[in-house]
């Protein structure tokens, strides 16, 4: 079986880490080929990691509102014919087009597969768009929560003739003996002292500037507080300011992107996930669950499905930072607690939220079975 990949974005991301680790797994699995369409502008080191898995393409970028040039179709359609491509799974509503014209342009048998990885307020319904959904031949949503939102509207649900949902999980690295980088003497950060990790984007919609600027007026410089990942752009300010002008100097630390995030889990007290926005399937969650961590994290998405407020993590309400903070300061100082809720989430992670059990349902739907 031969799978083309669209890649919905030019950085690395939780889609992107999706997409990298189900590839990998299938390929020794299944002996599955991959092929990477890209985006414009993707940098080297991404296009090097996927480049390891199979071949790599790029298109054009889209012009506004989602259109797109017929000529970007007709080169999808000749890199489907040209590496026999059999399935092409797709990552986000904005290639749903492109990929449908491609699919029809081919004159080659190929499956379309869709996974949806956000919560949508609610799905485009126009005619246009109910065409391009039955064109689908198998939607994946990550959580019901995902699936239940997006298919509100009656005539979007009979359009998405085939729905899976298939709960996210993430494949862990394998065990190694080797030294791993050790965090607190990166930053300097002393033996026993507890640390609050936040790992993934900083920007806006993730929350974690607005709860750092509702915790520096009452810190207790109790804990250490790291951060790693990439920097919005319009977040760089407001860091940098909690990071060099605030009551968090010296108390909190920006690591910088990393893919070693299970070592920095694994070295942490509590992971905290304070996102804005619905989340249709957290990877950093997921991420803390499987080693066990201690969760604190936002309500508002599909967070329930995974986890159990209060029995296998705390869920509360995003933007309510006073309630926030006074849950933090009691994980740090009943960590007896923390660790309690860290391996009801490791085995409910291990029961439910499995890798292999995941990798076999994607390939059942790219199998048709």
């Amino acid at each position: 079986m031969v799978v083309l990949h669209y890649i919905a974005s030019p950085f690395w991301g939780g889609g992107e880490q999706y997409i990298y680790d189900l590839c990998t797994t299938l390929a020794e699995t299944h002996q599955t080929r991959f092929v990477f369409v890209c985006q414009p502008g993707t940098d080297e080191q991404m296009q090097s990691r996927f480049r390891a898995l199979g071949t790599v393409y790029t298109l054009q970028p889209r012009t506004k509102n989602s259109k797109f040039s017929y000529c970007e179709a007709l080169r999808m359609a000749s890199i489907i014919r040209h590496e026999k491509i059999d399935v092409v799974h797709m990552h986000d509503r904005k290639e749903f087009f492109l990929c449908a014209y491609a699919k029809w342009l081919c004159m080659r048998p190929v499956r379309l597969v869709a996974t949806l990885h956000l919560v949508v307020s609610q799905a485009k319904s126009k005619p246009s768009w109910l065409w391009v959904y039955r064109q689908i031949d198998a939607m994946i949503f990550v959580s019901r929560h995902a699936a239940d939102r997006f298919l509100a509207l009656p005539a979007v649900r009979k359009a998405c003739r085939h729905v899976h949902v298939i709960h996210n999980s993430i494949a862990l690295p394998p065990a190694t003996t080797l030294p791993q980088p050790d965090l607190r003497e990166q930053c300097h950060i002393s033996t026993g002292f507890p640390i609050v990790l936040y790992h993934g984007r900083i920007c806006p919609e993730k929350g974690i500037i607005s709860i750092l600027q509702a915790i520096a007026p009452v810190f207790k410089r109790n804990y250490a507080i790291v951060l790693a990942g990439n920097i919005a752009e319009e977040s760089r300010e407001e860091l940098e300011e909690l990071l060099h002008h605030s009551a968090l100097q010296g108390y909190l630390h920006y690591i910088g992107f990393r893919t070693d995030c299970d070592t920095l889990i694994r070295q942490s007290t509590v992971g905290l996930l304070p996102s804005l926005i619905p989340e249709a399937a957290s990877l950093s969650l997921l991420e803390h669950m499987a080693l066990g961590s201690a969760v604190l994290a936002s309500n508002n998405g599909s967070q329930p499905e995974f986890v159990a407020n209060q029995k296998e993590a705390i869920l509360l309400p995003p933007g309510q930072w006073s309630l926030w903070i006074e849950a933090l300061d009691h994980l740090i100082t009943n960590q007896e607690v923390a660790q309690r809720l860290g391996q009801q989430a490791k085995k409910r992670f291990i029961t439910e939220f499995g890798y292999p059990d995941f990798v076999e349902k994607i390939h059942r739907v790219y199998a048709n079975q």
